[in-house]
């Protein structure tokens, strides 16, 4: 019975209750991590920013003219306790940030040339119209006043 340790290029057995400085005359070899694709987990890689957002605040540009404020010229910041709160999963996203994710989407969507309404309160419903404009201008309306 042993305890398997990795070391930078082998895997090597050491023996419990044995001199832990023998090393076994050859080692085991780990298998070539080549073809292993590195999972990228959204809220991990949140987390390792953390700290950076804690020394500097992200700054956002945004158009103040859409929600009615004109000449806007300070941006939108977010802060590390935002991103904490968002985290620990004690609050949730504030109608004004969601309001510029919706801006940010709509943009990023016409640039890709696919049109300023590309399904984005709820791709399921809005996906039934059968790709017409007119009818999912027409629902996302109706949502909107029904919402107020």
């Amino acid at each position: 019975m042993g305890l398997y340790v990795v070391a930078e290029q082998f895997t090597q057995q050491v023996a419990l209750g044995k001199d832990s400085q023998k090393r076994l005359p050859i080692p085991v070899k780990c298998a070539k991590m080549d073809n292993v694709v590195a999972l990228v987990y959204p809220l991990e890689e949140l987390v390792k920013n953390l700290f950076d957002i804690y020394q500097k605040p992200i700054e956002l540009a945004w158009d103040g003219e859409k929600f009615g404020i004109p000449n806007v010229k300070d941006g939108f910041f977010i802060t590390h306790t935002d991103v904490s709160d968002l985290i620990l999963g004690d609050k949730c996203l504030n109608i004004s940030i969601l309001q510029l994710w919706l801006m940010f989407m709509n943009d990023w969507s016409t640039s890709l040339g696919y049109g300023s309404l590309y399904g984005f309160l709820e791709p399921q419903c809005i996906h039934n119209a059968k790709n017409k404009r007119e009818d999912r201008q027409h629902y996302i309306q109706t949502w909107v006043k029904e919402s107020q």
